[in-house]
Formats: C-alpha cells, sequence, structure tokens
C-alpha cells in the first residue's frame, strides 16, 4: 500500500518539472500562446482511490431463512482502504486572457472492496462494498500562471458503481446475500496541468468524492429467503496523474 501511496503522489507533483522548464529566458508572450488552452481534448489517467467505508445494520423487520424478525440498530466496524485507479477523460477548454474555464467527463475503473464485520452481533458476519466504476461530470476552472501551464480547481457530480455483500461462513447455517447499486454524490478538487508538446499536455489532481449514505437491498432465495438492508456511508479520495491529447 506504501508503494501504491508514493506513485500516486510522484503522478501529481513530476508535472512540476515540467513547469520548471517552461522558465526560460525568451519564452513567447502570453498572447501568443492564446490558442493553447482553448478547444477541446481527451486523455488517459491512473493512480489510487482511497475508499472509506462506513457499513451498518440499520432498524428494521427482515427476512432470515424465512422467518420475519423484528432487528435493532447494529454497528459495523469501518475501513480504509486502498487500491488502483484508472482510465480516461475528456472534455473542452475555453481561454479567457489568463484565465481558463470549461468541462470535463471521466470514467474510471478500480477494484476498491472496503469491509467490515459486526461489532456486537455475529462477530464472524462480514460486510463488504465493492467500487468497481467511478463517473466524474464535472466544470473546471483555472488560471494559466505561465502560458503553457495551468493550475485549476473542478467541482461536480460523481457516481460510484458498487457490488455489496453480507456474509457469515461460520453460522450455524452458513449464509451469504449480494446487493448491487449505483449511487451519486459530489466530487471537489484541483490540480495542475502542464503544455509539453503542441497537442500534448500532463496533469496531475487531487479529487475528494462524497456519497452520502446509501441502503442496499441484500437478497438471497437459498435456504427458505434472506432480505434486509444495509446502509452504507462512502467517502473517496483520488490521487490522479495523466496526458491529454488537445485537438
Amino acid at each position: 500500500m506504501k508503494k501504491l501511496y508514493v506513485l500516486a503522489l510522484l503522478a501529481v507533483f513530476c508535472p512540476i518539472n515540467a513547469f520548471a522548464a517552461d522558465k526560460q529566458p525568451g519564452a513567447p508572450t502570453t498572447n501568443s500562446h492564446k490558442s493553447i488552452w482553448s478547444g477541446f481534448y481527451a486523455g488517459a489517467n491512473g493512480g489510487a482511490d482511497i475508499q472509506m467505508t462506513q457499513p451498518s445494520f440499520p432498524a428494521q423487520s427482515y427476512v432470515f431463512q424465512g422467518t420475519t424478525y423484528n432487528g435493532t440498530a447494529e454497528s459495523i466496524h469501518s475501513s480504509n482502504t486502498t487500491a488502483f485507479l484508472g482510465g480516461i477523460q475528456g472534455g473542452y477548454d475555453h481561454r479567457l486572457s489568463k484565465y481558463v474555464v470549461g468541462f470535463q467527463v471521466a470514467s474510471d475503473w478500480t477494484s476498491n472492496n472496503g469491509s467490515g464485520h459486526y461489532t456486537t452481533y455475529e462477530p464472524t458476519e462480514f460486510v463488504s462494498a465493492k467500487t468497481t466504476w467511478t463517473g466524474l461530470f464535472t466544470g473546471r476552472a483555472g488560471y494559466t500562471v505561465r502560458p503553457k501551464s495551468l493550475v485549476y480547481v473542478k467541482s461536480g457530480i460523481a457516481l460510484r458503481a458498487y457490488q455489496y455483500s453480507d456474509i457469515d461462513p461460520a453460522y450455524s447455517t452458513p449464509f451469504s446475500t449480494s446487493g448491487s447499486g449505483t449511487r451519486m454524490g459530489w466530487v471537489a478538487g484541483g490540480g495542475f496541468e502542464q503544455k509539453i508538446k503542441p497537442h500534448w499536455s500532463v496533469f496531475g489532481e487531487f479529487d475528494y468524492t462524497g456519497l452520502g449514505t446509501d441502503n442496499v437491498t441484500m437478497s438471497n432465495s437459498s435456504n427458505g429467503g434472506y432480505k434486509w438492508h444495509d446502509s452504507f456511508q462512502i467517502n473517496a479520495y483520488q490521487v490522479l496523474g495523466g496526458v491529454n491529447y488537445h485537438f
């Protein structure tokens, strides 16, 4: 995990070297680069996804092995997990003097699995939420600190797709339930982008995603049938680096 953190941080800060290279005597004026940050672009990214998962069992009536029970609320241990995340992005920028405004769409894939076991009832029972896909729809605004160097902030809508499970292999009658869903939330972040070729740029970025609480139905028709709700509060950080091609 430590290696993954180091690689992710390098991905964020590596564009700074390119920024230093831009500080050369006789560099063209800002006006001569007016079109650098205007137009459509597309590229790829990769880095670390740090997921914070807090599951719980809310008070409810539920079905277990064909019988209905009235259950009290139960706490479940939380977890912080890290996994590789990678995907593609694209968008459009428009330059206004030294300022840049635009929008971006990103789609990334990961396999980040946060799990925990019950703290008081059935400590052998584990609940997990595995993220398989994330999507971002954001606006961004930036400032060109140098003609080819852009610092920016971004904010918008975040989507995360999950596979959920609730299992207890050590119970007198072992059981396994599952569910899935896509949660919508918000994202905010920022980064640094450096033009390195007429059509190419590299960037480093840090984002935070808040998704609130999702109540997920767990069900399984085997052994008389199971059905209940688990609650998941999930937030995440992403530390990314990537490359863009500007059309």
